[in-house]
């Protein structure tokens, strides 16, 4: 794993503000973002929709633990 420079910038418009208060209480920030941003990837691609979806809609968490997100995908 390798830092993300980008992290910082890229958390204040793809993440939820729970998702940004839990990655500024990490003490492995790194590490917290590649979680929520997979986690985020994998709902995205799981719903079919990509990122046609705001991915700040939803909230997967940067804590450890099992999540079920619930994401708004209307009708098409």
């Amino acid at each position: 794993m390798r830092p993300s420079p980008e992290a910082e910038r890229l958390v204040a418009t793809l993440f939820t503000r729970e998702e940004c208060d839990g990655l500024s209480a990490s003490a492995d920030r790194d590490l917290a973002f590649l979680r929520c941003w997979t986690r985020k990837e994998a709902v995205l691609k799981a719903v079919g929709r990509g990122l046609s979806i705001e991915t700040a809609a939803f909230n997967t968490g940067a804590t450890p633990g099992t999540r079920f997100p619930e994401v708004q995908i209307g009708h098409r």
